[in-house]
């Protein structure tokens, strides 16, 4: 491994870029950008068991507190942030959708 590491450019050529950072909330000033961005995620993380809908992202923690708050805001009930404390950290929103939110997941369900 030590070879592979002298390599010239060996970091960019086989490792994709890291980002760090933190999602604000007030970047989503409208109803649609809401809806949005939780149907995106809903699509990457997203699953539901009847009328329960959760959300599960691993070591985001600014992106699911965004979500908690962007799922209240748009009148989503029982929003409930669980975190499991292992390795990878685990965060979870389980909700009960609008029908609006409902009618995005339906909407885009298919790139799932």
């Amino acid at each position: 491994m030590d070879s592979l590491i002298k390599a010239g450019n060996f970091h960019e050529k086989y490792f994709d870029t890291i980002f760090e950072g933190n999602l604000k909330l007030n970047v989503f000033e409208t109803e649609k950008q809401k809806l949005s961005f939780i149907t995106g995620a809903y699509v990457r993380y997203g699953g539901h068991i009847d009328s329960l809908y959760h959300l599960r992202v691993f070591n985001s923690s600014s992106k699911v507190r965004v979500l908690d708050e962007l799922l209240k805001d748009v009148g989503c009930t029982n929003v409930v942030y669980d975190i499991k404390k292992t390795i990878p950290m685990g965060h979870t929103v389980s909700f009960i959708s609008t029908v609006p939110l409902i009618n995005y997941f339906e909407k885009y369900k298919k790139l799932k």
